[in-house]
């Protein structure tokens, strides 16, 4: 997953950066160096997760 795929997740839930890094439990800085490269691994699996509550947190 690129940082352009977060992004628009982000945009089409209406949701930032800082709510998903609260909601993956890092702090915002960490989720943008860990955005600067594809997310593979553990770090994808958070953020997956994390986009997963903000979905939640629309509904």
């Amino acid at each position: 997953m690129q940082k352009s795929d977060v992004l628009k997740i982000l945009f089409e839930l209406n949701a930032t950066q800082w709510r998903l890094a609260e909601a993956v439990g890092v702090s915002e800085p960490t989720l943008g160096r860990w955005l600067r490269h594809p997310l593979e691994g553990e770090r994808l699996e958070r953020v997956k997760r994390g986009l997963e509550v903000l979905r939640e947190e629309v509904r």
